[in-house]
């Protein structure tokens, strides 16, 4: 816990008196005064740079109202002992003295009864003193003094007893009241210099108050300027320049230029603002990134079909010339074989562009996923039986009726078998299994036993236009992306994964 110290006075002493203690919790909130984490936090800083200040003069003052009022009654209670045993040996030498006045009083009757009165009123000083002392020391001089008081007390009473008293009186001799009075000025003598002693150092103390607050008065205004300095620097490095900072970066990015993003700096209300535009610009880059690519991709959709027609035309009338064509000679067969087969790649290419260009609408029916497979593949009899390939089906008798569009998933299915029977080796097999999971998705499989491909598909945005790379030779690069956009299209999960030299594992994930 944090505390606060005030200087006080024990038996003459200055000490150090706790006076303000702050629990733990106020303590972890002060040591981030230098660098506060938040904008509360920084309030906070404010708030308790005032309360020091106040806790501080309220102490400061406290204490000098404390002290001035406990050194002013001891003082006055000094007096007031300085005054009673005063009081009290002016009341004995005036009883004394009424004993040697005693032939002008009216005979010895009336002696007595002015004399008894002394007596009486000593010991109600002797009281009131009592009453005022507070130490043990005072009271053992009270003790002292009264003692001594009642030895001259008796000694006069045996002197008014004795019978040759009044005729020493009419012979004109007196009573001596400084040899009566000796053994009690001893006593007075003591009690004085231990009242004068106590004055001494009440005065001692109060010229160390003095030098102590003279040096304590400054503290307030140091705190003060100290604090000042350290919450305004928090304030300035904290929040002033990261939001001028966050400003500054703010104009820029409005006019165009979002590099780099905003430094994040500051209390923590700083800070997010700062991430919240940086996300705001990042989600604003990628915006504009996909505005851009998307007109771009509108305006190459419009475009391909137009190049599309333009082309085919041209590639039929150069086919059909090409297959009326009488050729007797090797070469000019093999020439027009290479203008044929170099006019069907043409033609496939730019078809494959077209499908995948245009914008995919499902038309979604119930349909039998297995009867789908099986009509797939004797689409492609022609194929494996020309490579001697033979395709596995493994749990196509399986119920599993899904809402799809057939022609799109045979030409996604077409596809994707058609890669892998050109990637298998002449005699090898392809598994295509059909299985249901536990959870009801429908899983299909298409494992060749090629040698894998150099790298593995990933789904690329519906809006993007891409090709893939292709290693067949007359490949467009564009079977893959066009599974994938089936796939998206419907639902579904399509993935690859594939070992060189293990073949490739196909799988698409029905929901």
């Amino acid at each position: 816990m944090v505390s606060v110290f005030i200087l006080s006075f024990v038996n003459g002493r200055v000490t150090i008196a706790n006076v303000l203690f702050i629990e733990q919790v106020g303590l972890s909130r002060i040591c981030m005064m230098c660098r506060p984490h938040s904008l509360k936090n920084l309030l906070f800083l404010y708030e308790t740079t005032f309360l020091l200040l106040v806790i501080v003069t309220g102490t400061i003052g406290g204490s000098w109202a404390y002290w001035w009022q406990k050194t002013s009654s001891e003082s006055a209670r000094i007096n007031v002992l300085y005054h009673s045993i005063y009081k009290i040996r002016e009341t004995l030498f005036k009883q004394i003295e009424s004993v040697n006045n005693t032939n002008r009083l009216e005979g010895p009757a009336a002696f007595m009864t002015f004399y008894q009165d002394y007596p009486v009123l000593i010991n109600q000083q002797f009281a009131h003193l009592s009453q005022t002392t507070t130490s043990a020391t005072e009271k053992e001089l009270v003790q002292q003094f009264q003692t001594a008081y009642l030895v001259i007390q008796n000694n006069l009473n045996n002197l008014l007893d004795s019978s040759t008293f009044y005729l020493q009186l009419a012979q004109g001799q007196s009573v001596n009241a400084q040899a009566i009075m000796a053994k009690f000025d001893v006593a007075f003598t003591a009690f004085l210099r231990f009242l004068e002693s106590q004055r001494q150092a009440l005065d001692a103390q109060n010229r160390q108050w003095i030098h102590w607050t003279l040096l304590i008065m400054p503290l307030p205004v140091l705190l003060a300027i100290l604090l000042l300095i350290i919450s305004r620097r928090a304030v300035r490095q904290r929040f002033v320049l990261p939001i001028l900072q966050i400003t500054a970066d703010a104009r820029r990015i409005s006019a165009g230029m979002y590099d780099p993003l905003i430094h994040v700096d500051g209390v923590e209300e700083v800070q997010t603002v700062a991430r919240a535009i940086n996300q705001m610009m990042q989600a604003l880059l990628a915006s504009q990134s996909a505005i851009l690519e998307k007109e771009r991709q509108v305006a190459l959709g419009a475009l391909v079909p137009v190049i599309a027609h333009n082309i085919r035309n041209p590639l039929a009338s150069i086919r059909a010339i090409a297959q009326m064509m009488e050729c007797h000679q090797a070469e000019t067969l093999e020439a027009r074989d290479d203008i044929i087969t170099t006019v069907d790649r043409l033609e496939r290419w730019v078809t494959s562009l077209v499908s995948y260009l245009h914008p995919l609408k499902p038309v979604l029916q119930p349909a039998n996923m297995a009867n789908v497979l099986t009509t797939t593949v004797q689409l492609l009899k022609i194929k494996l039986e020309a490579k001697q390939l033979q395709i596995i089906l493994n749990g196509l008798t399986t119920p599993s009726t899904v809402l799809m569009d057939v022609n799109l998933v045979e030409q996604a299915l077409y596809g994707l078998l058609n890669n892998a029977i050109e990637a298998s080796p002449t005699g090898a097999n392809i598994q295509l299994t059909l299985h249901q999971q536990a959870g009801g998705l429908l899983h299909c499989t298409i494992a060749d036993q090629g040698s894998g491909m150099p790298f593995i598909p990933q789904a690329q945005p519906q809006a993007l236009v891409a090709p893939m790379p292709s290693t067949k030779r007359f490949g467009t690069g564009l079977g893959i992306p066009f599974a994938f956009k089936v796939c998206q299209a419907h639902g579904w999960q399509l993935t690859f994964a594939s070992e060189k030299g293990q073949g490739t594992c196909v799988q698409l994930i029905i929901k």
